[in-house]
């Protein structure tokens, strides 16, 4: 099931659009947290890249990986 879901995942990434076509700020740190907002050139709104650090290892998700379900 989790390569289906990260073969799923590349299928729909395109790593230049981020990396080369969008703008990156630091909204928050803290020394537990931070967000970054990663902003490409044709959105309507931001992505939002959380980091959250547990045992000093930085982990990172988009604001989706960390929603608790409703």
């Amino acid at each position: 099931m989790s390569s289906a879901y990260w073969n799923a995942f590349l299928n729909k990434f395109d790593p230049i659009m981020i990396l080369e076509q969008s703008r990156w700020e630091m909204e928050s740190i803290k020394s537990d947290k931070a967000e970054i907002k990663i902003i490409y050139k044709k959105a309507q709104s931001p992505a939002i890249l959380k980091m959250f650090k547990e045992d000093d290892i930085w982990k990172v998700g988009l604001t989706e990986s960390f929603w608790t379900r409703k």
